[in-house]
């Protein structure tokens, strides 16, 4: 509606000029060009950074988003016997497909759009700014989302189209871009966003400094060039801003529960909390305009659990039903054995990111006659750790449901960036780069994350890429978008191949599912010049899987 009264408009002011004289004729209103009517000021571009973080925290705002990164992974399956979703990978993963279209569409037509105007908003319209560091801290924020929505592309679909201008006519040429040009392009942005984003943020929510540093310890990864990953890693853990928290903290600290633990309870993702350790985060602020709205929230409870409130009893009856303590988890997405247990085997049991407070194992009946029971492993009970009714919740997706309980959503931060992923970013890149000193000190980083959770040490002999990408599901578990992590080393094939919970999913999983495939819609609307298909897909024109480099 509001994009044809603007039209409208246009089309009326365009009619009124004509009888006018040639002097008017030769004004250029600011109304006729949206980004200088609203890019005037810099009140109009804290809006335009509003609404850019509001297209990037649209990255879950789909109810099946959860899915895409997750299922189908060494890490989880689609639960709900009604879905499909990356069951079987032949026929799930296709130019077609929802999950595939999604992020491209983020991307492309939120994200990316909206951090291109706001970069050429600043560099072209004259606007009184405080001082340079004001004027290109806008550009550096919008230069870290464009970085951040081109290298989840690039880590999903392997090459993709680099749209560093806003689009202001149809365009119909799009090409992919090399790989590692793709990511040369996306270091410079997140060098430039390191060098004007603030080291503290004005406001609770906005992009700080290390953000960048953080992403381009990942994007040197990508490019192979490990002493820059260390280095990028090494300025936010010796920053002095940021720490692992290791003492109980925040608005639960009191009660029962864990440091651990304590990082995702509600309002518990902010600075202001005491949390230290987080980087950047997605604001969910409950019935705020702009805040996400009573109909969306914080979706990981009502994706990462089971249907617990089908569970019959003993005797056959209702055993459970929706409770506000427990909120309306729908089973969609399975956490698979290699998650619940496999990663936890042996010496790992007692690590605190194991602990009661962080994954829910036990389960009481709450109505009828075994109302107080714990639910157990009956000889008769098949829906006791299933595929879809009971099985081990991870809790860092539980909080309070200001809408209800029934809605299987609570207004909790999404968290994005956390140290502890940035411990385990330089960890890999020493890793990656070998030598026993290497290793060493690859191990070193991991023991930050296990000594808080008072695991035992590992050694320099225990460091590869399978023991980190464990370590990432250990700590990481829902957070990480685990497909991308996959992709970006690797081990997608592989590890979906040995861990995924179906047989079908193991058995139908091929080397080319390393990559998405490009949208079917983008490439049939691109027809000014070939977009290409990636291998192994419907219509491919690559020849090749495409390498990480």
């Amino acid at each position: 509606m509001l994009m044809k009264k603007y039209i409208l408009t246009i089309l009326t002011l365009s009619i009124v000029v004509t009888g006018c004289s040639s002097k008017f004729l030769e004004e250029k209103p600011n109304a006729l060009d949206p980004d200088k009517a609203a890019l005037s000021s810099v009140r109009g571009f804290e809006s335009a950074i509003a609404a850019l973080h509001e297209a990037a925290r649209d990255q879950f705002k789909d109810s099946t988003t959860p899915f895409h990164m997750h299922a189908g992974t060494d890490i989880a399956t689609i639960g709900d016997p009604a879905l499909s979703e990356s069951k079987n990978v032949i026929t799930s993963i296709t130019p077609n497909t929802q999950c595939v279209q999604f992020y491209w569409h983020w991307a492309y037509l939120k994200v990316l759009p909206r951090a291109n105007t706001i970069i050429a908003g600043v560099e072209n319209n004259d606007v009184e700014w405080e001082s340079e560091a004001q004027r290109n801290s806008y550009i550096a924020e919008a230069k870290f989302f464009r970085a951040y929505a081109h290298e989840f592309l690039v880590n999903l679909y392997g090459r993709i189209p680099v749209v560093l201008e806003a689009v202001r006519k149809p365009k119909t040429d799009f090409v992919r871009e090399d790989r590692k040009k793709t990511l040369e392009i996306i270091r410079d942005d997140l060098l430039y966003a390191a060098q004007w984003l603030p080291e503290t943020p004005s406001a609770e929510g906005r992009v700080p400094q290390a953000a960048a540093w953080h992403l381009l310890s990942e994007v040197y990864i990508c490019l192979q060039e490990y002493d820059l990953a260390i280095d990028a890693a090494s300025r936010v853990i010796e920053s002095g801003q940021y720490e692992l928290m290791r003492e109980r903290f925040g608005n639960f600290k009191n009660q029962p529960g864990d440091v651990f633990s304590d990082l995702f309870l509600d309002d518990n993702q902010s600075r202001s909390a005491g949390n230290k350790e987080m980087i950047f985060c997605y604001q969910v602020e409950y019935d705020t305009p702009g805040g996400g709205g009573q109909s969306n929230g914080n979706i990981w409870l009502r994706a990462f659990g089971p249907r617990y409130f089908e569970l019959k009893d003993p005797d056959g009856n209702a055993g459970m039903e929706v409770c506000d303590s427990l909120g309306r988890s729908v089973g969609w997405i399975r956490t698979s054995d290699y998650a619940n247990y496999g990663i936890w085997a042996g010496d790992n049991w007692n690590d605190m990111r194991n602990s009661k407070y962080n994954i829910r194992r036990d389960w009481y009946y709450n109505v009828g006659p075994h109302k107080g029971e714990k639910v157990r492993k009956w000889s008769s009970d098949y829906q006791y750790d299933s595929l879809y009714i009971l099985y081990p919740r991870w809790r860092k997706v539980e909080g309070e449901s200001k809408s209800g309980a029934a809605t299987g959503r609570t207004w909790k931060d999404y968290p994005i960036m956390r140290l502890a992923e940035t411990y385990l970013l330089r960890a890999e890149a020493y890793m990656r780069k070998g030598g026993d000193a290497n290793l060493q000190k690859a191990a070193d980083d991991i023991n930050e994350l296990r000594g808080r959770a008072h695991a035992k040490p590992c050694t320099k002999e225990d460091v590869t890429m399978d023991y980190i990408l464990d370590e990432r599901a250990r700590e990481l578990m829902i957070e990480e978008p685990r497909r991308k992590t996959l992709a970006r080393t690797g081990t997608l094939y592989e590890r979906v191949r040995k861990y995924a919970v179906l047989e079908e999913t193991r058995s139908t999983v091929q080397p080319y599912h390393q990559w998405f495939p490009i949208p079917q819609q983008a490439i049939d609307a691109n027809t000014g010049a070939q977009l290409g298909q990636a291998y192994g897909y419907a219509g491919a024109t690559d020849t090749e899987i495409i390498p990480l480099l």
